[in-house]
């Protein structure tokens, strides 16, 4: 399925991929309102899953958009735009 994030960067996701008991961990853990370590560590485990070799041209993408930084805010926006049209494809 080819998505586009919210900061416009547009990818080949392989959904079969996501189809993994440890996504469905980084979810939960990305989703933890009470404890942001873990929420970071969840974000950052969906970005891993979800970009896999595209990850390297994601973050180059942000830091062209953010003066050569990479924030976490965008990173978690993106990462939530994303999930939220893979589950819209699922419904």
């Amino acid at each position: 399925m080819t998505v586009t994030t919210i900061s416009g960067f547009t990818f080949d996701v392989d959904e079969e991929k996501l189809d993994d008991w440890r996504v469905v961990e980084a979810i939960a853990d990305a989703s933890n309102e009470d404890d942001k370590a873990a929420q970071l560590r969840g974000v950052a485990a969906l970005v891993r899953y979800i970009f896999g070799e595209k990850k390297k041209a994601f973050f180059k993408h942000l830091a062209s958009k953010h003066e050569g930084r990479i924030p976490a805010e965008a990173v978690n926006d993106d990462v939530r735009n994303i999930m939220d049209q893979l589950a819209a494809v699922k419904n």
